[in-house]
């Protein structure tokens, strides 16, 4: 069932979406309502499903890790058997980002890796456990993401871009493993406080506070989200690849500028391997909407686009930038 939002709670999302650790004083100044009012719209926002956790966006990149995605088509597969599929991508460790899709594939994940050999060894043992349930398969790698805000009303600036980049390993950035438990913290409630991160790890706040602010700083923790539901508010969820009919360096250029600035865009990711040409996420009110939006930008960048697929986001199953095989 959709929920109907005001423009009050439409900027309370547009806040957290920026940053998911904002202060519920912040938010208040900016939508004119009380703390106490603010805290109740986004109780009721987690009650109804709407936000379901906040996460870090953690440049795992910092760690000299791997990027990789599997797509699969599932066949021949009972609810019992694909439930243990979808539990087994939730423990894995290498398993960071998972979810269930409409279209050519049914799920999706990304996945951590030492190497490309760690990538080749993770998806052999997948196979191996499920490959007679899967009709086919898409590996990928990713080597660059951009990460985008959706603009909930026009009024609003779709603000910072946040990258993820392979080149952004640093050698002379150290960490330990304190800062990995508090990373670890964070990926379960990405608004857990300062005080119950001490608490929970047996050091104090002011440690906390530091050991946080090193990680930003140095770029292991971009930013914070929301898990947002986005068909709770009417909203649909979409991957789209486009397949280029020339390869003019300039025009593909403007053409992911374009995209960055466009107010509907979640992500552009960039790798090899991928379905098509160029790989971006998109939100929309419908299917009608997301071929009006690829009609305007075919029409903007003529003779480019030659043709397009599109996959259609179903659940979120997991979230953990973290690679798991770090704590272990």
């Amino acid at each position: 069932m959709i929920k109907k939002l005001d423009k009050i709670d439409y900027k309370i999302l547009h806040s957290l979406s920026q940053n998911g650790r904002v202060s519920y004083s912040n938010i208040a100044k900016f939508v004119n309502l009380s703390k106490k009012s603010v805290i109740c719209r986004i109780d009721k926002y987690k009650t109804e499903n709407i936000i379901n956790g906040f996460y870090p966006i953690i440049d795992f990149f910092k760690f000299k890790f791997f990027y990789g995605r599997i797509f699969l088509s599932l066949t021949n597969i009972t609810e019992s058997k694909k439930h243990e599929l979808i539990i087994y991508l939730k423990d894995n460790p290498n398993f960071f980002w998972s979810f269930s899709l409409h279209g050519k594939y049914n799920l999706g994940s990304a996945v951590a890796c030492s190497d490309l050999s760690d990538f080749r060894d993770v998806i052999d043992t997948l196979l191996k456990k499920y490959g007679k349930y899967i009709k086919y398969k898409k590996e990928s790698i990713v080597t660059r993401l951009e990460i985008l805000n959706y603009n909930f009303l026009d009024e609003l600036d779709k603000g910072v871009c946040i990258v993820m980049d392979e080149k952004n390993y640093d050698s002379k950035i150290s960490y330990d493993n304190l800062d990995l438990k508090i990373l670890d913290c964070l990926c379960e409630d990405g608004r857990m406080s300062l005080v119950n991160i001490s608490l929970k790890l047996d050091v104090s706040s002011k440690v906390v506070m530091y050991r946080m602010k090193n990680m930003q700083n140095n770029g292991i923790i971009l930013g914070y989200k929301p898990i947002i539901d986005y068909s709770k508010i009417g909203l649909n969820y979409f991957k789209v690849y486009f397949n280029f009919s020339s390869y003019d360096d300039e025009k593909i250029s403007a053409l992911r500028k374009y995209l960055l600035t466009h107010p509907n865009v979640l992500y552009l990711v960039s790798g090899v391997g991928f379905l098509g040409d160029l790989d971006f996420e998109i939100l929309a009110k419908d299917i009608n909407e997301l071929f009006l939006i690829i009609e305007e930008i075919k029409n903007k960048f003529p003779l480019l686009i030659d043709d397009y697929d599109i996959l259609f986001f179903d659940k979120t199953i997991k979230t953990k930038y973290l690679p798991g095989i770090l704590l272990e």
